[in-house]
């Protein structure tokens, strides 16, 4: 997985993502088209950017706000 130079947080540990990864490809490699559900719980505040393997066009942004920070539009969605 590459990492973005839009992250803000240059320690965070990428190992559940690759993880996941590496068992989406095992569930294809087998012709295991059961759904899974993943999820992760980001722990520091700041800006984590993903991008699709097969386009890098495809990102997801997710920003985390610190204690006592909010969104500036709560209600908007990117």
């Amino acid at each position: 997985m590459k990492q973005s130079i839009m992250n803000s947080n240059p320690s965070f540990d990428y190992g559940a993502f690759l993880t996941l990864e590496t068992e989406m490809r095992r569930q294809i490699a087998i012709g295991d088209v059961t759904p899974s559900i993943f999820t992760f719980t980001f722990t520091e505040p700041g800006n984590y950017v993903f991008s699709d393997a097969s386009n890098q066009q495809k990102i997801m942004i997710i920003t985390v706000m610190g204690l006592g920070e909010e969104c500036a539009d709560p209600d908007r969605f990117v």
